[in-house]
């Protein structure tokens, strides 16, 4: 019955070898072993007839077990076949090969070359114990012809040529190497040989370092880490060192790795040490996880497709801002955060430039996880490999929302800022003719009354019209005078104690005249209270609100009646004004309240005003922490209240 066994450090792989094995030789032993020492042992007891080896393993590595193995005279004959998952997969097979194992196969492990290597493992396993049958026969034979063999030799001669033939070629090897090589006697630590790649990595001559002691050279690998290395040399017989720092003759530093062995040879035992320089393998994995960092920890969100467009790898700053983890997006298509946002044509025209121009820039408004929107500004650019084919696309994003918003402000408070522009200079432009006009009547009046022809019957009605125009333009300009406190935040409340009903009262008595003379009837809401409501507020700008109300209920009116009114609420007083007049439509209701706006009133120009009168009322309402509305509707009239606090 044949026999494996297997050596690996991780249980799941001896596992999957003995199912492997088990499949293609049902009637074959497999025995399995977590590391070196106990494969050597079960070796030992059970001369198996191939032995599946791994490389990488804690304290003795797949190499130094395979030297034990070729030194030991009852397990050399035994083939070794390598199974290893490192990179450098060229390099370990040929170091594999030198320590004597037959063969080397690479993970992830193809099951017809594992099998097709066992059964030519086998055979050599079987071709070893007839060769030492064969040699114990020979020996025998041997033996019994000493005498025959004493007489050739010539045929000794031709051995020792061949053996100095075989020295020439090792040398040849030797000299040859790219990496540096350094025999050192094992006993004195001198250095015994080294070649010239050697001498060149460290800027010296080789003669500056053979006959030298291992710990002279420690001013160049160390003289603690030197020492320190070749006393565990010493002690296994191997060693290995991954990355050692060393300094040149000319103070340069360069990284290597080492690989030390021990051997005999006539007699005197020595190690063998190869040193390979990695320095820029380790600069270029520096670089790497620079780049990496820059990657994963930059300000900016990137992902990384692969040719056809596929999430292969996201960021910190993307999960950060979108909510969505690698997991989540793997596979899947950036698309996934512009849901219908980004049309078919767009897409086409993008994957055009994409495929022509290899860099494409833009804006998408996207959606994170929570479904919440946002824009960012994208930057996508094409990855190729050696055949110029798309293999990667990369995108940088940027959260522009902010943005966004602040320049939508801005352009907003541009507009704003232009249209309160454009109603100063059409309001100036309506102040200039509405001062002009009473200012006309006025004069106007005035010099017909100093005309020595004058009418006198007519001084009463001229007079009239001089008093009329003289208080409208008074108006006009107390109006100018509050809006311009109200812009410097001078204006202040005068408080005192009055009554809410006597005020309405006297200012519907004042303007009934007012109202009479255009065919209209003042009148006091029957449902006013009828006990006197007394408050503590600034009365003369209270009554200038009513006055604005009124004054605009009358001028917008052409019959029916204007009534006047108030309610107590339960913190505060609510007063209306209600007409019957040409109504405000519902898109300008909010507008008439801002300031300078019944000049682009197209619907009123033909009655006239400064614009000012509704947007003072608010600004005192407002002062005194009330509020101002309107309700109306075209042709039907409209309702004008405010509210006070009582207290």
């Amino acid at each position: 019955m044949k026999k494996i066994l297997a050596i690996d450090d991780n249980n799941d792989n001896l596992i999957s070898l003995k199912a492997i094995v088990m499949d293609a030789f049902p009637d074959m032993t497999i025995y399995t072993a977590l590391n070196g020492p106990e494969g050597i042992e079960l070796a030992l007891v059970n001369d198996p007839d191939v032995i599946l080896l791994d490389i990488l393993m804690p304290g003795m590595d797949g190499f130094e077990v395979c030297r034990m193995l070729k030194r030991d005279d009852r397990l050399r004959d035994i083939p070794v076949v390598f199974l290893t998952a490192i990179k450098q997969s060229r390099q370990s097979r040929i170091e594999a090969l030198e320590i004597g194992a037959e063969a080397f196969l690479s993970k992830p492990i193809d099951v017809l070359e594992l099998t097709a290597q066992i059964r030519a493992m086998v055979k050599i396993k079987e071709a070893h114990k007839q060769r030492q049958n064969e040699k114990e026969r020979l020996a025998r034979l041997v033996a019994e012809r000493t005498s025959e063999l004493e007489k050739s030799h010539g045929e000794m001669i031709k051995l020792l040529a061949d053996l100095k033939s075989s020295e020439v070629r090792y040398r040849r090897l030797f000299e040859s190497a790219s990496d540096g090589i350094l025999i050192v006697d094992a006993e004195s630590g001198m250095m015994l040989d080294v070649n010239q790649s050697l001498a060149t990595m460290l800027n010296v001559a080789t003669d500056q370092l053979i006959g030298c002691n291992i710990a002279e050279l420690g001013e160049r690998f160390g003289v603690s880490v030197a020492c320190y290395e070749f006393e565990k040399l010493r002690k296994i017989g191997f060693n290995s060192i991954e990355d050692l720092v060393i300094s040149t003759a000319d103070n340069k530093k360069r990284h290597v790795e080492v690989f030390c062995n021990a051997y005999e040879a006539d007699s005197l035992k020595a190690f063998q040490c190869n040193i390979r320089d990695i320095t820029k393998r380790i600069e270029a994995e520096e670089q790497a996880k620079t780049l990496g960092k820059a990657v994963e920890q930059g300000p900016s969100s990137i992902v990384i497709t692969n040719g056809q467009g596929e999430i292969e790898f996201v960021n910190n700053k993307f999960t950060e801002l979108t909510q969505y983890k690698l997991e989540d997006v793997r596979g899947r298509r950036p698309r996934i955060f512009n849901p219908g946002h980004l049309s078919p044509q767009k897409e086409d025209s993008m994957w055009n430039v994409l495929q022509k121009e290899g860099l494409w820039k833009g804006e998408f408004l996207n959606r994170k996880k929570d479904h919440s929107m946002y824009w960012e500004d994208v930057v996508i650019s094409v990855l190729t490999n050696s055949n110029n084919t798309i293999c990667n696309y990369v995108l940088i994003m940027n959260d522009i929302s902010e943005k966004k918003q602040m320049l939508d402000v801005l352009i907003k408070a541009k507009e704003k800022a232009e249209e309160a522009d454009r109603l100063k200079s059409a309001f100036l432009a309506n102040m200039s003719h509405e001062i002009r006009t009473p200012l006309n009547c006025i004069i106007g009046f005035s010099d017909l009354m100093l005309d020595q022809d004058f009418d006198t019957g007519k001084m009463e009605d001229f007079a009239q019209m001089i008093n009329t125009s003289g208080v409208n333009m008074l108006s006009m300009i107390n109006d100018i005078l509050d809006i311009s406190k109200i812009e410097a935040g001078q204006l202040c409340l005068k408080k005192s104690l009055f009554s809410v009903n006597q005020l309405v009262c006297s200012v519907r008595d004042e303007y009934a005249y007012n109202a009479k003379t255009k065919g209209l009837e003042l009148t006091l809401d029957p449902l006013c209270p009828e006990t006197e409501i007394f408050i503590n507020n600034d009365g003369v700008k209270l009554k200038q609100v009513l006055i604005n109300l009124i004054g605009n209920a009358i001028k917008f009116s052409k019959d029916g009646a204007v009534e006047i009114g108030f309610r107590t609420k339960k913190d505060s007083i609510q007063f209306h004004v209600k007409d019957n007049g040409i109504g405000i439509p519902k898109d300008y209701q909010k507008k008439v309240f801002e300031r300078f706006i019944q000049v682009e009133s197209d619907y009123t120009r033909e009655y006239g005003g400064n614009g000012l009168g509704l947007a003072i009322s608010k600004s005192f309402v407002e002062l005194w922490g009330g509020n101002i509305w309107v309700e109306s509707e075209v042709d039907k009239g409209s309702t004008f209240c405010f509210t006070i606090p009582k207290k």
